[in-house]
């Protein structure tokens, strides 16, 4: 498995108007398997506008924090190569895949 590339940019540098003196917001693109894209998500410094873009090497489903293993059939997700994850959040289940 490829290690996640990560590039920080940042916005225009235009204040934005709903915020009292402006804010810029830094755009952090990564990349990589499901697993490491998902362990690598920290939160943003406070009051820090962060937005980041993933982009997936291989396919996963990523499970709501509420859901259990039995919600998706492991068999079918191992023999597509697809990893099954569960997310701090809730939520329902999100198929991410590569080019997607």
């Amino acid at each position: 498995m490829g290690r996640i590339r990560s590039l920080a940019s940042s916005a225009s540098g235009r204040p934005d108007p709903g915020v009292q003196g402006g804010c810029r917001w830094t755009v952090e693109r990564l990349r990589g398997p499901v697993s490491e894209l998902l362990e690598s998500a920290e939160p943003s410094a406070a009051g820090a506008r962060v937005a980041r873009i993933h982009t997936v090497t291989g396919a996963g489903l990523v499970l709501g924090s509420t859901q259990g293993p039995e919600t998706a059939d492991q068999t079918r997700a191992a023999a597509a190569g697809a990893e099954i994850l569960r997310r701090r959040s809730g939520g329902g289940a999100v198929l991410l895949l590569p080019g997607g």
